[in-house]
């Protein structure tokens, strides 16, 4: 059975946002599109939403990521009718920002909501009990930080119930200065031997993709999610599926 695949479009505005999606549009097997909400864009996660399913319709399911930490999101319509909560910066606001616990139940009462998983956050044990008090609160579905090995995939599958929705994230990183930014800013785990290359990224991906295709049944909802952040979206994608 083939895993659902979904696919981080950065809204940096509405013609590459629309150009993007078009791209994505001609791949079958990417089922969700993922939108994060970046405040020092114009178009927010949302808006971005409404823009390409005014152009694409029903071809994808949106997934548009909202902050607890902006409390303005609580008054939001989701076109989509779910939204991925995450903890976000409090971006110097006034009001008290939402706990991420607090959103997900307050959200869940009027759309499907995913969380996060990182990996990296804390001890695994930790991780674990956050994401069943996040699962309780009402979330139903998990997008994960980006993995940089299938073995690090593996060992997160062991551990995951099968009543949660997983999608398990992938990153293409192609610099030494990305790498860098991972391990400093999200305290990210790399092989020893890391490969760079565009090629190499996209071979990572298939291993992944094919692993939790593996995994993805009627009674475990496994799924992959693309976050080509700095890279072309059309070359990467076509390297991946050319040969997938």
């Amino acid at each position: 059975m083939q895993c659902p695949i979904s696919l981080e479009l950065v809204p940096r505005s509405s013609e590459s946002l629309l150009e993007e999606a078009g791209i994505a549009a001609e791949y079958p097997r990417i089922t969700h599109i993922n939108i994060p909400d970046i405040t020092r864009f114009p178009i927010r996660s949302v808006q971005a939403v409404s823009l390409i399913e005014e152009r694409f319709g029903d071809r994808f399911i949106y997934v548009p990521h909202v902050r607890a930490s902006h409390p303005t999101t609580c008054s939001c319509t989701f076109p989509s009718g779910r939204a991925l909560v995450v903890q976000g910066d409090e971006d110097g606001m006034i009001c008290k920002p939402w706990t991420s616990m607090g959103y997900i139940q307050t959200l869940s009462r009027y759309v499907d909501v995913a969380a996060t998983l990182d990996p990296y956050r804390g001890s695994v044990e930790r991780e674990l009990r956050n994401l069943a008090e996040k699962y309780v609160a009402g979330a139903r579905g998990f997008f994960t930080q980006p993995f940089f090995s299938l073995e690090q995939v593996q060992f997160w599958e062991t551990l995951l119930p099968r009543h949660y929705e997983i999608f398990y994230g992938v990153s293409p990183v192609t610099t030494e200065s990305s790498v860098n930014y991972w391990k400093e800013k999200n305290h990210a785990v790399f092989p020893t031997h890391f490969p760079l290359s565009l090629s190499a990224q996209a071979t990572f991906a298939r291993r992944v993709i094919r692993f939790v295709s593996k995994r993805h049944s009627t009674f475990s909802y496994r799924a992959v999610y693309l976050m080509p952040i700095r890279i072309p979206v059309g070359e990467y994608l076509e390297k991946i599926f050319t040969k997938l």
